[in-house]
């Protein structure tokens, strides 16, 4: 009988301290997690936050050649393509070196944050790169630019608050 209770209470004992590792270990989890979210966002503030709005705001700029904005053809189609139409290298310098500098980082902090800063900063690189050849509007790839705008300006009013 007293074997009995001895084998009993070391086996309950083994199963309480594992229960408590378990324990200890998903809080430190969750913790870590919590912690790197708020490291990734306060990265993400500090280093794109500014870029961000700048590229915006080329994006949402009116060009007298054009006749419109980046928005009015891609995502709005207010204006319709013409033809000689192009994405102007003197107008549309899109800055995304701080995105290079950060976006590993980002992304190994908090995969939320950075699958929409990779969704948005996707279509600037992809504008980027028909500014610097002077593409016309009509060969850029509409895909991924529907409510582009709301998108950049949920990101930023996210980064402001947080």
């Amino acid at each position: 009988m007293e074997w009995t209770f001895f084998i009993v209470s070391m086996v309950v004992s083994v199963l309480t301290t594992f229960a408590a590792v378990y324990l200890r270990q998903k809080l430190k989890v969750k913790l870590e997690a919590r912690e790197n979210q708020l490291k990734a966002r306060e990265l993400a503030k500090t280093a794109l936050l500014q870029e961000l709005q700048d590229n915006l705001k080329l994006y949402l700029r009116k060009d007298t050649k054009n006749g419109g904005s980046l928005q009015d053809f891609l995502e709005l189609g207010t204006h319709e393509i013409q033809g000689d139409e192009k994405i102007w290298m003197e107008t549309y310098l899109f800055q995304l070196e701080e995105w290079d500098n950060v976006k590993y980082d980002i992304a190994k902090l908090d995969s939320t944050l950075a699958d929409q800063l990779i969704e948005v900063y996707r279509q600037f690189e992809r504008l980027d790169t028909h500014a610097k050849v002077e593409s016309p509007i009509f060969r850029v790839d509409r895909l991924g630019f529907e409510d582009f705008t709301l998108k950049c300006e949920n990101i930023i009013r996210e980064l402001k608050s947080g």
